[in-house]
């Protein structure tokens, strides 16, 4: 019947717009005023809606128990409601009363925290502040007594240094003054251990150089401190070696005191040559020495620094040197005196003709004062590198066999071969001399063969017989 109704509406031009979804009141009311009669529409609606009430009585008549028990089920769901919005309102109390339970006592439990923290900090800090007041007057006392406990003026300052370092202590007040007491108590002790290893290193006193390669280490400045005393050897035998080749210096001294002219070449003069030539070959027998002094002073701070230990590590003071870098302590100071010599011998056989040609015309002389240094040498050298590949292969596993560690450091020491790196800063002097002797060799034998058909003279073959035995 329902269905029968609203057919008759679809089919109805004038009930149809009302079962449209987007139906508008506005519009569709103008559109009646517009199109037609508004009296005949208005009585048209009014049968309308009398048809639709007398289906809605039918409806309710016909369904009037469902009606009734839908409407007993619609009291049951607010029942239902009811004590649900009851018990809801028991559990945001009890979510309430545990908030209040769990939330203020953590809230307690983090500002104790906090506080806690911040004390801890406080206390550490005041910890530190006491240890630096007390480091600060040890470490004067120590200043007072002089080098006698220099090294243990650096091992409290290297603990002050400690407190610092993770802690800022910048802008304490009651440790303005001590902090200024300490910077300049650093730089006083670095001086003195660089002037007590200038003494022990020219005076190859071991307990000095001990003493001051101690302080370098309590300072954390171990490794750049022996890098500057090796650097120290080298700059001195680099002006050594530029002063025993230098030409004005060698002409001064032969000439007494007299300078050459402005626009004049310096040279010799006239009659002058042999003590130009002493002069240089003195000068050269002093820079043997010179270099077999700085070897020297190399192999004690050697010998000192595999003797010393760090006293908390045991780690031995040459292992920690030599860790930051490739070779010994020998081999990178023989490198730079070789170096030095190869430029300094160019540059000097460049600069002045007279000692090229007194270094050629004599090189046998320059090769004996060599033989002669790598003679005094070659013991310190193999004793220097030895001892350096003990050390290196110390710390080697105990699983590695003693053949291998044997093989490993006769391999680290044939890797460099001092006696021959000395031989090469000859190599240009020797050409220069080998060509020199074959050319003064060939002379003689030109003249003897200058007449094809006569055979050579006596007085000839005793001419190269001379030249061959000078």
């Amino acid at each position: 019947m329902a269905a029968t109704v609203f057919k008759e509406f679809q089919e109805d031009v004038t009930y149809a717009p009302f079962l449209e979804e987007d139906f508008d009141v506005q519009s569709h009311t103008s559109q009646m005023v517009q199109g037609v009669v508004i009296a005949e529409q208005l009585n048209k609606l009014t049968l309308g809606i009398n048809r639709l009430e007398r289906e809605i009585e039918s409806q309710v008549g016909s369904h009037y128990e469902d009606l009734l028990s839908q409407a007993t089920g619609v009291e049951t769901l607010e029942d239902v409601l009811n004590t649900m919005h009851t018990r809801i309102q028991t559990l945001l109390a009890g979510v309430e009363r545990l908030r209040v339970r769990v939330v203020d006592p953590y809230q307690r439990v983090e500002k104790h925290t906090l506080i806690l923290g911040r004390l801890q900090a406080t206390c550490e800090l005041l910890r530190r502040v006491i240890r630096c007041l007390m480091l600060s007057q040890r470490l004067q006392q120590q200043l007072a007594n002089g080098p006698r406990d220099i090294t243990k003026a650096a091992s409290s300052l290297s603990e002050l240094d400690h407190l610092g370092r993770d802690v800022d202590l910048t802008g304490l007040e009651v440790l303005e003054r001590d902090q200024r007491l300490v910077r300049q108590a650093r730089s006083d002790v670095e001086k003195q251990a660089v002037a007590m290893m200038d003494r022990g290193m020219e005076a190859q006193n071991q307990t000095q150089v001990a003493t001051a390669l101690q302080v370098f280490h309590n300072l954390g400045i171990l490794v750049p401190s022996v890098e500057k005393v090796l650097e120290s050897l080298i700059t001195r035998l680099n002006n050594s070696v530029s002063l025993s080749l230098d030409v004005n210096a060698l002409t001064q001294v032969n000439q007494d005191t007299k300078k050459a002219g402005p626009g004049k070449a310096i040279m010799p003069a006239p009659g002058q040559s042999a003590q130009f030539r002493a002069s240089l070959w003195s000068n050269l027998e002093k820079l043997m020495d010179d270099i077999y002094h700085v070897c020297v002073q190399t192999s004690h701070l050697h010998k000192v620094l595999a003797k010393k230990r760090d006293p908390v590590t045991h780690v031995c003071f040459l292992d920690e040197v030599q860790r930051h870098s490739n070779s010994d302590l020998f081999t990178r100071v023989w490198r730079n005196i070789t170096r030095i010599l190869t430029e300094e011998f160019a540059k000097a056989a460049q600069d002045s003709p007279f000692i090229r040609q007194a270094l050629e015309v004599d090189y046998p002389k320059l090769v004996r004062l060599y033989g002669d240094l790598w003679r005094r040498l070659e013991g310190i050298s193999l004793e220097m590198r030895h001892t350096s590949t003990d050390i290196s292969t110390s710390g080697v596993d105990g699983d590695i066999g003693e053949d291998d560690e044997v093989d490993k450091g006769d391999k680290k020491i044939e890797e460099f071969d001092p006696e021959q790196a000395l031989r090469h800063t000859l190599v240009p002097l020797e050409k220069a001399y080998l060509s020199r002797s074959l050319s003064r060799l060939f002379d003689p034998v030109n003249l003897m063969f200058a007449a094809q058909d006569a055979p050579p003279a006596k007085d000839e073959v005793d001419a190269l017989i001379k030249t061959i035995t000078r």
